[in-house]
């Protein structure tokens, strides 16, 4: 787990940032469009932050030029999410009852 929390504090920092404008050479612009973003919402779902991941990935599903395989990708990882984060819901209120 504590890879996951390393990655997702590393991409944390990174999906805001722009294009880079030099060292083009080595820079494929989807990376900065979606491929950190479609990390992100990976290690989010990791790291127990079921909702960012949702959030991330309404994000990425709302992408017009996102590749085909990857929004199926991102449609799967999302349901993923919604299951944790509703299973979260009942252990919390589960764990709650009687006290």
């Amino acid at each position: 787990m504590e890879r996951y929390h390393t990655a997702h504090a590393l991409l944390g920092s990174g999906i805001r940032k722009p294009l880079p404008s030099e060292d083009i050479l080595f820079t494929q612009p989807w990376v900065y469009r979606w491929g950190l973003l479609f990390e992100y919402s990976i290690t989010a779902y990791w790291v127990g932050d079921y909702g960012r991941s949702i959030v991330v990935c309404d994000e990425l599903l709302s992408m017009n030029d996102l590749p085909e395989a990857v929004r199926e990708q991102v449609e799967k990882n999302r349901v993923f999410a919604v299951e944790k984060s509703r299973e979260s819901c009942r252990s919390a209120d589960a764990g709650g009852v009687g006290q």
